[in-house]
């Protein structure tokens, strides 16, 4: 599956209008004329996909988020969160690149549970997950939020 399951809300809008104005800023097609056929081309996608992530109806899961971030010179922070600096500075550091960098070569479980953590308070209350897996997942996003407080310096 190409993207989070549908969440038309304030979150998914303001993801969409980050995307729009990175792609504008980036020229890359033109909005209402062939971006969302263009965006599935280059990420090998449905269109549909792409459509629910430029139109604020859905996300796409976290790698191809990390993707989309890498490949437009953008900080995954920005993209997935708002937060930060727009633009990547090849000498700057991220502690979130560098977990999900990390993510890439863990096991699918880690990678899952990693995921968990980067969703939002909001969809992650409505997964099915038992009370200690949340309590888990709880656990693991303080420990994201601790390491990128310390600038993702290990204690």
């Amino acid at each position: 599956m190409d993207e989070e399951p549908l969440a038309k809300d304030e979150e998914a809008i303001a993801f969409a209008d980050r995307l729009n104005a990175l792609l504008d800023a980036r020229r890359f097609d033109e909005k209402g004329k062939g971006r969302q056929v263009a965006l599935a081309k280059k990420y090998g996608i449905t269109q549909a996909s792409t459509r629910k992530w430029l139109e604020g109806f859905g996300f796409p899961k976290t790698a191809q988020m990390m993707r989309i971030a890498r490949d437009f010179d953008c900080t995954f922070e920005w993209l997935a969160l708002g937060t930060g600096p727009r633009d990547t500075d090849p000498l700057s550091y991220s502690p979130h690149m560098e977990l999900l960098q990390r993510m890439e070569t863990a096991s699918p479980e880690t990678r899952k549970l990693i995921e968990l953590a980067l969703m939002s308070d909001s969809d992650l209350q409505a997964t099915n997950l038992s009370p200690s897996l949340k309590g888990l997942v709880g656990f693991v996003k303080q420990q994201i939020r601790e390491e990128g407080q310390r600038g993702g310096k290990p204690q």
